[in-house]
């Protein structure tokens, strides 16, 4: 019960992620604006923001996966996620959204 929680708790937080950054994305709009202007836009215009809830966002996802997987006794779908998600590999990925939130917060950081 407590994983259907969890699972349920994720995919809500991801669904809040996901309607903020489409309001946000429909309300900055204009004709001569590239696509990441809008998406930085979207995102109260900080890229750092932006690059920080799609981080959020995907390990909401796959907690809820993972955890629906095992809350109705889908080993296919928890092999898959333990076959591609291994600890390197999750540790990889943090280090590269770490990153790039530095990145993107250096180049806004001296802007005066």
């Amino acid at each position: 019960m407590i994983k259907l929680i969890i699972a349920a708790a994720s995919f809500a937080g991801f669904a809040y992620i996901g309607w903020e950054f489409y309001k946000g994305y429909m309300a900055a709009g204009g004709y001569q604006i590239t696509v990441f202007h809008r998406l930085v836009l979207a995102t109260e215009g900080s890229a750092v923001i932006l690059w920080s809830r799609f981080g959020t966002a995907v390990s909401l996802l796959i907690s809820a996966l993972a955890n629906v997987a095992d809350y109705f006794n889908l080993p296919g779908v928890g092999s898959a996620l333990t076959t591609y998600l291994t600890p390197t590999t999750v540790s990889l990925l943090t280090a590269g959204l770490l990153i790039v939130s530095e990145m993107a917060r250096r180049r806004t950081l001296n802007k005066d």
